[in-house]
């Protein structure tokens, strides 16, 4: 009886093995590669036309219609009704440009989460509604042109970072509340509060990069706060105004009395 092609001699029984091993990277080259995509969500910016009257609540003032919390507020150089009044309640916004000189804001409290900026290069806006921040926030202002905060600025624990080579003016008659630290990194701060001490926290001017310039309009504006120079770009200028400070700390700079 013949053996059978198996059992014959020097013949090898066929491999199995290679086949089942091919199989995961044969299925590894078949199957769907799939990617977890991360999911983008931007804040939509509002722009002020102020076509209809001077009141935010108005749909007819923005191009998305009424603000709704989360969005992007931009107020151009070219819109009527620069004198405008935020009548919303309990509004929270990302971020505010001011892209033109002669805003006027007064209104109801909001709440900003992504800071300010402003981009005109000449002339000032003011802003008078009271702010809490969220974190600690960036105010951009652009050379040549002055931000007049009026409003108050509040939030525990959260301070403000001013940065561009423009004006700030924290201005507000009844001070301060944000209790975390002020960084001016570039440009002008200038303190003009009411009472005694317009600053709750720590004042930091950093000069490391160029000139910072913190400058007192009037007497008593950091009341016993720490206050750090750094870098040979940093300037106080008390501009003939008495202050208290609580501790004051070199590593460049200078202070000027007037």
């Amino acid at each position: 009886m013949g053996k059978s092609r198996a059992d014959r001699p020097g013949m090898d029984r066929p491999s199995h093995r290679r086949r089942r091993d091919d199989r995961p990277s044969l299925l590894r080259r078949l199957s769907p590669h799939a990617e977890l995509l991360e999911l983008r969500i931007t804040p939509t910016v509002d722009v002020w036309t102020g076509a209809s009257s001077n009141l935010w609540s108005a749909a007819g003032n923005w191009t998305l219609g009424t603000p709704t919390s989360g969005e992007d507020l931009d107020f151009p150089s070219a819109a009527a009704n620069l004198a405008n009044i935020n009548d919303i309640t309990g509004l929270t916004v990302a971020s505010i440009e001011i892209d033109g000189a002669g805003y006027g804001f007064s209104g109801n409290a909001i709440t900003v989460t992504s800071g300010f900026s402003t981009t005109y290069t000449a002339g000032a806006s003011q802003f008078d509604i009271a702010t809490t921040l969220t974190a600690t926030e960036t105010f951009d202002v652009a050379a040549g042109g002055t931000l007049d905060f009026t409003g108050s600025i509040s939030g525990n624990g959260y301070g403000l970072t001013q940065t561009s080579g423009g004006t700030l003016i924290l201005d507000s008659s009844s001070g301060e509340t944000y209790t975390g630290t002020t960084t001016v990194s570039a440009g002008e701060l200038d303190l003009h509060g009411g009472g005694m001490g317009l600053l709750a926290g720590p004042l930091v001017i950093d000069g490391t990069a160029g000139p910072a310039l913190v400058k007192n309009l009037a007497a008593n504006q950091v009341e016993n706060q720490p206050v750090t120079l750094m870098g040979s770009g940093a300037t106080w200028d008390l501009n003939n105004y008495s202050d208290n400070v609580g501790l004051l700390t070199f590593t460049g700079g200078t202070v000027q009395s007037g």
